[in-house]
């Protein structure tokens, strides 16, 4: 199998991190082929106790503790965090491998099918990702209980079609799911997959050999590096048969001064 390295930046997190922690350790795919490496910062809540905990039976992980400069808007913040992690990806270690891939996803997906990295890597593409919904669950505060709301708005933008292009605050995801064998779309029918401007992180799968390439820096996050891919060649895909989804506390519950993005 290819190797894989598995990483997440995870900063305030209690709430959801052990689902997240679940999730992946759930992959079917073979242990001995995944590494993980997390990014993470000095933590007001049990975010690192419930971290180091799960960490305690693993025996192939990077953990990364940083501090972000303060100036830096939230989006910035969270694709350079990331970016440490990425260096473990691209830099020879004596006694380490070098993955094929690199899994990323944030730490407040909570729930990924079992069989997504491994139908991910049998793709074999630069970049693709599945797509993500809000988590339904009927609980008070809520405000998408019971609803299909496609979470990442803002990265996922197509490539073609009626809707190329168009970001937040509505994307047309589940349109293009639906309609994917209009040849406006563009998409590789025996794959399954269509042809993207951006992505999300929420999970994305990268080929090594991309991140070895695009080194980005700046507040878009992961639309400006899909960009820069773009530019040097590399093909960017949404793969809708796969679908992961994305705590609603995180999204509406995080205090404010952490910067969120989508409300």
């Amino acid at each position: 199998m290819k190797k894989v390295q598995i990483q997440s930046s995870v900063y305030w997190a209690e709430p959801w991190l052990n689902r997240f922690l679940t999730q992946i350790e759930n992959l079917d795919y073979p242990k001995e082929d995944i590494r993980y490496a997390f990014v993470t910062a000095p933590n007001p809540d049990n975010t690192l106790t419930i971290l180091f905990d799960w960490l305690k039976n693993k025996h192939n992980f990077y953990l990364r503790q940083i501090k972000m400069p303060s100036d830096f808007v939230a989006r910035e913040k969270m694709w350079m965090s990331g970016n440490f992690a990425r260096l473990f990806a691209t830099t020879p270690m004596k006694g380490d491998w070098l993955p094929d891939f690199v899994f990323i996803c944030d730490c407040d997906v909570i729930k990924i099918p079992p069989n997504t990295l491994r139908r991910l890597v049998e793709l074999d593409l630069d970049i693709v990702a599945p797509y993500v919904y809000v988590n339904p669950e009927s609980e008070e505060g809520n405000p998408v209980q019971n609803q299909r709301v496609y979470y990442d708005t803002y990265a996922t933008r197509f490539l073609y079609g009626p809707y190329s292009g168009t970001k937040h605050p509505y994307c047309f995801a589940e349109w293009y799911a639906e309609h994917i064998e209009n040849p406006d779309i563009q998409a590789d029918l025996e794959k399954k997959v269509i042809p993207m401007m951006s992505v999300g992180a929420n999970p994305v799968l990268i080929r090594r050999q991309v991140l070895e390439q695009c080194w980005y820096e700046g507040n878009e996050a992961i639309v400006g590096f899909c960009n820069l891919a773009r530019q040097k060649g590399f093909k960017i895909w949404s793969y809708p048969e796969i679908e992961t989804t994305h705590s609603w506390r995180s999204i509406y519950t995080r205090p404010d001064e952490l910067g969120v993005i989508y409300k």
